[in-house]
This record gives structure tokens, sequence and C-alpha cells, in this order.
């Protein structure tokens, strides 16, 4: 059992309505320092409209948010913001930058030190974007906008990482370099918020999952108390009361 003073973001009974709809009843939930967390469900379970609400986008109507421990508004406090690094799934940037122009702006707008403009520039080239430091990012194609967005996140060096589908348009080499790297953050003490589809890469680098279901937590455990029941794709089947992937299948062959 973890420590309050592990706990770098801690979640209590959030919700969020829009009119008369209820995106999140109460989601309650804790991110460790040292932790990739994996966060889990259907489409329109409420996972981007915690992120959001996290990361300081969207208000929320009740519950409380906490970080390190003190409860903060996301959207006003701007020393809270400047310790997380959130990667929306339809993340975006000013197009007609230069890739430099991005780190520029980044490296002015959190205020950083020389070496984290150092750290954008060696990961443009373990990237692959080296060569496309003076290009304007409106001719690039989804895959090199994602891995260029990814590096501006990481590179203000934050406590907080929250990602929603990160992966996304990725070839397959980015995606084991994106793995790495975050275990790599992990081990160095940053707490990581991980949500994705991509079950196989939550398996693999995910310690804890929260599981979400209609906007409120139906589940959640560390990955080897979940992965002695079923595999994960089992587990979240069963409990998000979906039918089963094997079941649609045969469904759909009858079909054509």
């Amino acid at each position: 059992m973890s420590s309050l003073s592990e706990r770098l973001l801690e979640v209590k009974e959030l919700h969020k309505r829009y009119n008369n709809f209820e995106a999140l009843g109460g989601v309650s939930f804790y991110l460790n320092r040292g932790e990739i967390l994996g966060y889990l469900g259907p489409n329109g379970a409420g996972k981007t409209t915690t992120l959001n609400i996290i990361g300081g986008v969207l208000p929320f109507n009740s519950g409380e948010i906490y970080y390190k421990g003190a409860i903060i508004d996301p959207v006003r406090n701007i020393e809270y913001k400047k310790n997380v690094g959130y990667l929306p799934e339809d993340a975006s940037i000013y197009e007609h930058f230069t890739v430099k122009e991005a780190i520029n702006f980044y490296y002015n707008i959190y205020e950083l030190d020389d070496y984290r403009k150092e750290v954008a520039y060696e990961l443009l080239e373990v990237f692959g974007l080296s060569d496309y430091l003076n290009r304007q990012i409106y001719g690039f194609s989804k895959g090199m906008k994602q891995k260029l967005l990814f590096i501006l996140t990481v590179m203000t060096d934050p406590d907080i990482l929250l990602l929603d589908e990160p992966l996304a348009s990725m070839d397959a080499e980015s995606t084991i370099i994106v793995r790495e790297i975050l275990k790599n953050l992990r081990d160095k003490g940053k707490g990581i918020l991980f949500s994705s589809h991509i079950l196989e890469v939550i398996e693999k680098i995910c310690d804890r999952v929260v599981i979400l279901s209609e906007g409120k937590v139906i589940a959640s455990g560390s990955m080897d108390e979940i992965m002695k029941m079923s595999s994960l794709e089992e587990f979240f089947t069963k409990l998000t009361g979906k039918q089963a992937l094997s079941e649609k299948l045969e469904k759909a062959k009858k079909l054509l």
C-alpha cells in the first residue's frame, strides 16, 4: 500500500455533467510517483473527459483533485499546469510553426533551461525528425505530428504525464521507443496516466489499471492481480459487459 506522500495525483468523487447527461458519475482513483497507470474503458466511458479535467482544459461540477496532497483547481492553478504534460488524443499545434519554432515556443512558455531544448533536439534524431527542423508542420503526416507532439510533451520534464492514445498513427518502431521512454520516466519517479485501446501495450508497461464504464470506475488493481484472473482483454470485456470479440467476429462472418 502506497503512502499519501507518494501520491502525485488523487481524484475523489469527480462529477461532470453536460446538461442532463452525466459524463462522470463519481470517479475516484490515484496516481503514485514512479507509476504508469492504465486508464481503460470503451468509447464514451468518460476517459477523455477525465483527462481534460485533470489537464486543466475542462471545469468539473463537483469532487476534489489533489496534487501532492494539496487540493487544486487544474483550470486556474498555473504552477500545477507547468508540472503536467498533457498529450490529448486530438492534440494539435500551430501548423505554420517550423519544428524549431515549436520547440522554442515550448521552451519559452514553460521557462525551460537550455538542457531541455537539447533533449528535444536529441529526441528529434531518435524519432527520425532531425532533418525537418526548419520545415513547417502543416505538411507533416499524422504520425510525424504525433511524434513531435510527444517530444514537446516530454521536453518540459513534467511530474505528471497525461497521455490519451499517445501511440495513434505511430509506426511500430516509434511505438517501441515511446514505450521504453515511458518506462524510463517511470523509473525516474514520474507519474504517468496512460489511456489507450491497445491492450497489448497496457499489459506491457502499466503497473496498475483503472477500468471505466459509463462514467464510473468499475474495477482497479495491479496488473498482476488482474492477469491472475484472466487476460486483460477477457477481463475488460467481462467487466464492461461488452460482447466478446469472438462472438462479434462470428456474427460478422455470417453477415458477409
